[in-house]
């Protein structure tokens, strides 16, 4: 494991990040088709606020504070026709509630949102969060974050999450990058597999190491249904 470094974002070197601030249109322009989005996070309430503390303290200022209904209407509002819910859990025993959390606000928005659940490789009863995340709650799938979650695409505690996938015919959507990079979360994975029977795509945060290290796992793109 690499030694904690401090995250390397220029806002968090107290570098001004224009982009922040950059002007803002009303909505989509005319003419560019359906847009979804297909990386948006869901969260309680409690758990967005903590979210945003952390990244006020270690990262970067989140520019859009909402919470879930507000995230919902602002994408409505400005064009997005659908997109894909995301979370992901950082200690044993949150999963389970996240990808319930997640399913009652996707209930409320069938038209717009596709939600997919996450687990923890490694926690107890890890098998049975994910059954009930696929098959029970009938989400669209798994995300998992590498760097938050601490672990390598072939750790050997994710078998049982490829395979309960590839058995169900869903995908895995997997943070590979290392961003935010800092002491709270130092694990730095960068090895890579691709799981035999499952379909995973790649979410990539750039850093220059990780980036010339870390493969991307993936056959063809999966369809969100």
């Amino acid at each position: 494991m690499d030694a904690p470094e401090p995250c390397l974002h220029a806002m968090a070197r107290g570098e001004p990040m224009p982009s922040i601030h950059d002007e803002e249109g009303p909505r989509l322009p005319d003419g560019v088709g359906e847009v979804v989005d297909s990386h948006v996070h869901l969260f309680p309430p409690r758990v967005f606020d903590a979210i945003h503390r952390w990244f006020e303290r270690h990262a970067w200022s989140v520019r859009y504070r909402l919470h879930s209904e507000q995230v919902v209407e602002f994408l409505r509002q400005r064009g997005v026709a659908r997109f894909v819910a995301l979370h992901y859990s950082h200690k044993p025993g949150m999963a389970r509630e996240l990808n319930r959390y997640v399913h009652e606000v996707a209930r409320a928005h069938r038209d717009v949102i596709v939600p997919l659940g996450t687990v923890l490789p490694g926690e107890p009863d890890a098998e049975a969060v994910v059954h009930e995340a696929l098959h029970t709650l009938d989400l669209h799938g798994l995300k998992l974050h590498c760097h938050v979650q601490q672990f390598a695409p072939d750790d050997p505690r994710l078998d049982p999450v490829w395979a309960a996938c590839a058995s169900a015919g869903k995908p895995v959507l997997v943070h590979a990058g290392r961003e935010p990079r800092s002491p709270p979360t130092a694990s730095t994975p960068t090895r890579s597999a691709q799981p035999s029977g499952s379909s995973a795509c790649c979410s990539v945060t750039h850093d220059s190491s990780s980036w010339s290290r870390t493969s991307g796992p993936t056959r063809s793109p999966p369809t969100w249904r």
